[in-house]
């Protein structure tokens, strides 16, 4: 029994020009099927829309406001474009494009759920580097991909409206309830000084003593609204939430202010309590009279800064919840595209015939191989075919 000898590059060579014929058909029959192939296969088009999310609207409040500024230095647009990636992806925004472009009768979908699945697999919402956002659709019309990509934008931009109108009326329903409290109060603290007036007549203040009531006041003031700010931002956000903290926090280090011009620095841990209607500086050496005229003094001054104040956000409440402009710039809008997104026809022959001519030549190879086989060496030529035909066993006829 002869040892089959191990073949050189040069023996591979020969083999592969003997079979050429063999690797030649079989390379030549997979170009046309692929080329066939991927004329049947049915053309995708792609279409996209770019857009770039807005400035964060910096609110009603100067605390907001520089809590929204300093966010958007650290962060960017990060946030709002991560809400807006979910809103697009949201199963309400699906299932509206699914009933408008009627997704389950043109292919065929017997459930909703299928449907939204299928359109999610040619829907892609993207991120670029610079904080734009772009949805992509892939479908067989060019039109209707064109028109998909657009209603998703459509869709995106109709609830960031109704959000912020939503918001905006919440606010200014919490706003318009505590400003007829303010009026009330303002009514209130009015009719006391003039009482007070009456009774004991004008008092004659001195200039520095003026100057600390106003102090006060515009400190009482930025209190009370921050006490209003806080009390809008707990009806939609959460006690844990970043803004919520830092309302506290300012709210606790202006009522130590506070509380240290009613009774000296060391009053400042007594957490504010004693009279709320005290002077903002000790007032020890003054009359009894004209501590009381200071007191009803500050109180009507601290609810007519109050009051204008809430006047100014109310209206500016208003307008919030009357607006009814777009939210979403959009950058490129989508077009019917001119070329196919796929099937990739160039690759599809390429790969196909590429593959074939290098199975084809394994072939060629392993047959040249099993020749020799039978001819050096017939004992493992018979055990080869037995593990062929146990490997692929035969049909029974």
């Amino acid at each position: 029994m002869n040892r089959m000898r191990e073949w050189s590059l040069i023996d591979l060579l020969y083999v592969l020009v003997q079979r050429r014929k063999l690797i030649l058909w079989a390379v030549g029959g997979s170009f046309v099927l692929s080329v066939a192939i991927s004329l049947l296969l049915p053309k995708w088009y792609r279409a996209s829309s770019t857009i770039m999310p807005p400035r964060k609207d910096l609110g009603l409040f100067p605390v907001e406001q520089a809590m929204v500024t300093s966010s958007f230095n650290l962060l960017g647009y990060s946030e709002e474009t991560l809400k807006y990636k979910a809103i697009l992806e949201s199963r309400a925004v699906a299932e509206q494009i699914v009933r408008k472009f009627r997704i389950m009768e043109r292919y065929r979908k017997r459930r909703l759920e299928d449907a939204i699945r299928y359109l999610r697999k040619k829907t892609s919402v993207d991120i670029n580097e610079e904080n734009t956002i772009t949805v992509s659709v892939l479908d067989r019309d060019p039109q209707i991909a064109a028109a998909m990509a657009n209603q998703f934008v459509h869709l995106l931009d109709s609830l960031l409206t109704y959000f912020d109108v939503e918001k905006a009326r919440n606010d200014r329903i919490f706003i318009e309830n505590r400003l007829e409290q303010n009026k009330r109060d303002l009514a209130l603290a009015e009719e006391k000084l003039k009482e007070f007036s009456l009774r004991y007549g004008a008092i004659d203040l001195p200039t520095q003593i003026q100057a600390e009531i106003q102090n006060a006041a515009e400190l009482q003031a930025r209190i009370y609204a921050t006490e209003v700010e806080l009390g809008v931002k707990s009806r939609y956000l959460s006690p844990q939430h970043d803004e919520i903290r830092e309302l506290r926090f300012r709210l606790e280090e202006l009522r130590r202010q506070l509380a240290s011009m009613k009774y000296g620095p060391t009053a400042s841990s007594d957490n504010g309590q004693g009279g709320e209607r005290m002077l903002l500086i000790p007032f020890g050496d003054l009359p009894h009279v004209a501590m009381e005229n200071v007191q009803l003094y500050r109180e009507v001054q601290v609810q007519r800064k109050l009051y204008e104040f809430l006047v100014q956000e109310y209206e500016q409440a208003r307008i919030r919840e009357a607006r009814n402009t777009p939210v979403i710039q959009v950058l490129d809008p989508a077009v019917p595209p001119q070329r196919k997104a796929k099937p990739k026809r160039a690759l599809i022959v390429i790969a196909a015939t590429l593959l074939t001519g290098f199975f084809a030549c394994l072939v060629a190879i392993a047959q040249a191989r099993a020749e020799e086989m039978k001819r050096t060496d017939p004992e493992r030529y018979q055990r080869y075919k037995e593990l062929l035909a146990l490997l692929v066993p035969r049909r029974r006829r």
